[in-house]
This record gives structure tokens, C-alpha cells and sequence, in this order.
């Protein structure tokens, strides 16, 4: 089996010739970084075992967001100005007022579409392969408070959720829900947000044979769970859980 974990929202960098497309100044700049990156989860989940693959964002999610669908029409997070490129940002601030079809275009044929083709290598050749099996883990994580484009209550808020595809989860999240409980964690699914990536390349063969052995699993940690919120940093758990989730990978790995 081979495990692929993608992390889409921690990267803060945004290239300067971008920077010039956000309407809005530093000080708002970073207030939105700290509200919706998902700070450290490329430290967070980085594997030890060098077989593990890792495709993560190059850029910040105010760049585009390559979790969201393509097409706006598709992704419901759209209608609140945050589709795959952002026309506004936490609490409705205007990113982009005057968005062009073009400009969208080209930041999605910049930034969106390499990252989804290098992912969809990945998968690919690992689905091919002599083993032809691979896990994605979809590697988040989430605000104590509630983002806009959620529809829960902050009561609904678990230290860890789980995410599941109806077709493409395939029963793994029940290895992963058992594994975070045993390590004392409280866990749930698909609450506050739900759903697992799908390749792009998996969704366009879903009904022939190369992708039998897909599966995958979205995993996102509340932040206070593993950082100090205040300054950014590790917090006092953020050890414990690296540890538990490279547990989780070779268990994943075992699993055939």
C-alpha cells in the first residue's frame, strides 16, 4: 500500500507579483493568514517514513485555494467569496472586488492546476503499481471558532475530525476514528466539516478498475490542540500528536 498525505492550506507564501492582486494592507494581510492557514500542519503530519509522499500547497490559500473546487458553481464555499479564488476573506473583507474572469484564470492555471496534476502523478502511479493500492489523507486544521463558511455551532467542535467520502473512504475511517480514541483523543465524523479530497484523475475513472485501491480520509486537528494559538507555535501536545498520526501511517501501511 502506498500513502499519500496532502496538505493544502499551510503554506503562508505569497509571491510579490500576487501580493499586488489582494486589496487590502499588511495588517489585514495578516490577520487573514492567522485566521485561515492551517499553521504547522506541514510540521504536524510530516511523515518519518521516507515511502510516504507528501504534496503540499506552494502558496497561501488567499493565492487560490487548491481544496476547493475548480469551478464556482460546484463549490459551495463560492457563494461567500471563497471558491477556489478568493473574492473576500474572513468576516467578508474584500480581497479581490474587481476579479477578472482572465485574472482568475490565470492564477488557476499558475497555482491550481500543477499542484492537482503533480497530486494526480502521485496517485496514479501508485495505483498502477504491482501493489496497486494508496491512501490520501487530507491534512487539515480548524479554528476553535467558527470560519463563515461553516454551518455548525462552536459546541459541535471535537479536537479531531474526521472527513469521509461516501465512495471513495471505503471503511479506513474506522482504522482512524479507533486509532485517535485509543490515544485519548476526542474524535468524530464529518463534524464540523465533512468530505475527503478526490483526485481529479480518480474522479475521471471512477467507474474503471486502475482505482480500485483508492481510498482516502480527511483529518483535521482544532488548532488549540496542538498550537499555542497566541504566539503560533508547537504547543505542549504537538508531539504527542505527530507521534500518534506517524503511528497512524504505518498502521495504514500494514493495512492491505
Amino acid at each position: 500500500m502506498g500513502l499519500i498525505v496532502h496538505v493544502p492550506h499551510a503554506s503562508q507564501f505569497i509571491p510579490t507579483a500576487e501580493r499586488a492582486g489582494l486589496a487590502i494592507d499588511d495588517a489585514e494581510l495578516r490577520r487573514q493568514q492567522q485566521a485561515i492557514v492551517d499553521h504547522r500542519t506541514d510540521e504536524l503530519f510530516a511523515p518519518l517514513n521516507p515511502k510516504i509522499i507528501v504534496v503540499a500547497a506552494p502558496v497561501s490559500r488567499l493565492v487560490v485555494d487548491v481544496e476547493r473546487f475548480r469551478d464556482d458553481k460546484d463549490e459551495s464555499a463560492a457563494k461567500h467569496g471563497m471558491g477556489a479564488v478568493y473574492t473576500h476573506g474572513v468576516n467578508n473583507v474584500p480581497l479581490r472586488p474587481k476579479l477578472e474572469a482572465s485574472e482568475r484564470e490565470r492564477l488557476l492555471k499558475t497555482w491550481y492546476d500543477p499542484h492537482h496534476a503533480k497530486l494526480n502523478r502521485e496517485v496514479e502511479r501508485l495505483c498502477t503499481s504491482g501493489r496497486r493500492t494508496c491512501v490520501l489523507i487530507d491534512a487539515h486544521s480548524y479554528p476553535l471558532d467558527p470560519l463563515p463558511t461553516e454551518l455548525t455551532t462552536p459546541s459541535c467542535r471535537p479536537e479531531i475530525c474526521i472527513g469521509v467520502d461516501k465512495q471513495w473512504s471505503r471503511g479506513i475511517e474506522g482504522i482512524v476514528l479507533a486509532h485517535f480514541d485509543k490515544a485519548g483523543y476526542e474524535v468524530a465524523l464529518d463534524t464540523p466539516y465533512s468530505g475527503s479530497l478526490v483526485p481529479t484523475v480518480v474522479q475521471s475513472k471512477a467507474h474503471g478498475d486502475s482505482y480500485a485501491g483508492f481510498s482516502t480520509v480527511m483529518i483535521e486537528v482544532r488548532r488549540d490542540v496542538y498550537l499555542d494559538t497566541d504566539t503560533l507555535l508547537p504547543g505542549a501536545r504537538f508531539a504527542h500528536l505527530q507521534s500518534t498520526l506517524n503511528a497512524l501511517y504505518e498502521c495504514l501501511l500494514e493495512t492491505s
